[in-house]
């Protein structure tokens, strides 16, 4: 469960980047360099995340409402982080 803390971590990072610094440079300043290399790097931890969501979830037979929340909260920003506390501490 630590990877998983740390590439929802790393996920919601991107996610931010992307959102309040690559986005606002590409549309106000006509920088597009930052968004193509956030964008897929933060697609990749995206789904690095959903991808150990799914696969803890069949290891440790967690409810499939657990599975589908912590895979949802992977849509906020650092909204992955929050949904992991509910889970045991290791």
């Amino acid at each position: 469960m630590r990877l998983l803390r740390i590439v929802a971590l790393i996920e919601g990072l991107s996610f931010l980047l992307l959102l309040f610094v690559a986005v606002p440079l590409k549309h106000l300043a006509g920088i597009a360099e930052p968004v193509l290399i956030l964008g897929p790097l933060h697609g990749i931890a995206f789904l690095a995340y959903v991808r150990l969501v799914s696969r803890l979830a069949i290891e440790q037979d967690w409810p499939r409402r657990r599975a589908l929340r912590l895979a949802a909260a992977g849509l906020i920003p650092f909204g992955a982080l929050f949904a992991l506390r509910s889970l045991p501490s290791e």
